[in-house]
């Protein structure tokens, strides 16, 4: 059951601004409910499932990433800073060999920045990463399969960046297939997969309501039309959630 017409059925590419969204959900809302002595174990598990749940929609049985984007996640959170290192370094390698890497082709990332007409904003100075945009490539490459390819994100830059490439001709000339590559906050995936009953109302409820408490808490992003886009797509999701509720109610004959 899509949430408005998305299929959830497609290639994954994952940021590593939605693992760390997870690890520190993890950290501050399950870590002190756990004996001290099995936090790790019970996170090393707990992150498992939250990217099984989504994995099991692809059609490879695999969450993309490049390597240099995989290697950007750092766990943070007071659990986190309570680990020795080589049991902060066990997170990370356990949290990365989650995901299917490969290497960013710095080539085609150039080649973008060149293309004629680029919005400077988005590719220039200051812009999306040569790490972000590797994610983008990977998306376009991807879905010469025909099939499609949601990058899942929270970075608006990156969102953005893939809604011009995908519509852009000389990228369409390039890559054909581009129009099947799409960016999805990833929540709205989230709730989708919510939707489609394989992930409990509570916890999802709870989720979004931790990313609109951190975003909330983000000063810097007040009154700038990157923290109003994010705060849209937060109360979107939102809006999404409460009718899923409604729907998974109505079903069972009760009110909400």
């Amino acid at each position: 059951m899509p949430v408005q017409g998305l299929s959830l059925e497609a290639h994954l590419i994952v940021d590593n601004n939605v693992l760390s969204m997870l690890s520190q959900y993890f950290c501050d809302r399950l870590a002190s409910k756990c004996p001290a002595g099995e936090r790790f174990a019970t996170f090393k598990e707990w992150m498992g499932r939250q990217l099984d749940v989504i994995r099991q929609f692809t059609p490879d049985a695999k969450l993309h990433s490049t390597t240099c984007v995989a290697n950007e996640f750092a766990p943070a959170g007071a659990f986190f800073a309570q680990l020795k290192p080589h049991e902060l370094e066990g997170v990370k390698g356990h949290v990365r060999s989650l995901l299917h890497q490969t290497a960013a082709n710095s080539t085609r990332i150039a080649a973008i920045r060149g293309l004629p007409g680029v919005p400077k904003k988005l590719f220039g100075p200051g812009g999306v990463s040569d790490n972000d945009l590797s994610l983008a490539v990977r998306g376009l490459e991807l879905a010469t399969a025909g099939q499609p390819v949601y990058i899942l994100t929270n970075d608006q830059g990156l969102l953005d960046s893939v809604t011009w490439l995908r519509t852009n001709t000389s990228i369409r000339a390039q890559y054909p297939q581009a129009g099947l590559t799409q960016g999805l906050h990833s929540l709205t995936y989230f709730e989708g997969v919510h939707r489609n009953c394989k992930i409990q109302t509570p916890h999802m409820r709870d989720l979004l309501h931790y990313a609109l408490a951190q975003h909330y808490g983000r000063l810097e992003l007040r009154g700038t039309q990157k923290g109003e886009s994010i705060m849209y797509q937060l109360l979107q999701i939102n809006e999404n959630l409460m009718q899923s509720i409604e729907i998974k109610l109505a079903a069972k004959g009760a009110t909400p």
